[in-house]
């Protein structure tokens, strides 16, 4: 009998435990976290010639331009914590337009799909690309979508993000990005 509470006590203490923990982790949506370990950081962008979500057709993307930061951005249409970052995209995007080349990637994605999403809620994106068979994720060594990138005007990657984003994080980090970026 005594066996048979113990195992009792075990099973619901964990299951608690279980069942607190995930609802305290879907009461963080803004879950933002940079990642200086990831792999590619100091290191070039791995591939710079990518499928259009329009028409398929090839996009070079010249990171090495000397001109400006990049932001790349891999989201999904099927992601709801993509769905739910996406105004602050757009805030990001409005507020650094001039500074930062906003690239989306949209993974794993049907392209109407992508074009749906963006068509009902805006399109932050100055270039989309269209990654249906995740091999230019695979290829960053995305660890999850959402999942945010910061390029140096010569190639190489600053800053990764993995998670939802916020704006005003994000829009704070543009002096941060600057630096990291020399």
């Amino acid at each position: 009998m005594k066996k048979i509470s113990w195992f009792v006590n075990a099973f619901i203490i964990t299951l608690t435990v279980v069942l607190v923990g995930g609802f305290a982790l879907s009461l963080t949506p803004y879950l933002a976290l940079n990642d200086p370990l990831h792999p590619l950081i100091g290191e070039e962008t791995p591939e710079l010639v990518y499928p259009s979500i329009e028409n398929g057709a090839a996009i070079d993307l010249n990171f090495d331009n000397g001109q400006e930061l990049s932001y790349v951005h891999f989201f999904a249409s099927w992601c709801g914590r993509c769905v739910m970052e996406h105004d602050d995209l757009m805030a990001i995007s409005d507020a650094l337009r001039d500074k930062v080349h906003m690239i989306g990637i949209a993974s794993q994605d049907r392209p109407s799909g992508t074009k749906s999403m963006l068509d009902a809620h805006s399109n932050p994106f100055e270039t989309i690309i269209a990654d249906r068979s995740a091999h230019i994720t695979n290829s960053w060594k995305v660890k999850g979508i959402p999942s945010s990138f910061i390029v140096s005007p010569t190639g190489q990657i600053c800053s990764s993000y993995v998670g939802v984003i916020g704006h005003k994080d994000i829009i704070g980090d543009y002096d941060d990005w600057i630096e990291e970026c020399k």
